[in-house]
């Protein structure tokens, strides 16, 4: 007897997505941070809520998220 998976398909009401892989590039990083601010410009930029996005400061964290700028990368020294 043959059983079928069913995919559940995740509620995304969000137009931005943190599943992606991020940029490598400077320039990569530049180009999205300037698309996620012009969706918030166009008042289409959204929660993960499914809110949208008011503050402009909200904004700028979501865009440096998606680009991965907001994560410091801490040098190791080996020893």
């Amino acid at each position: 007897m043959k059983t079928q998976k069913t995919k559940a398909k995740s509620k995304s009401t969000a137009t931005h997505s943190s599943n992606k892989a991020k940029p490598a590039t400077k320039a990569g990083k530049k180009m999205k941070v300037k698309k996620v601010m012009d969706e918030w410009k166009d008042g289409e930029l959204k929660t993960n809520a499914g809110k949208p996005v008011k503050d402009q400061k909200q904004a700028v964290a979501i865009a440096l998220s998606e680009s991965g700028q907001s994560y410091k990368q801490k040098n190791k020294s080996k020893k």
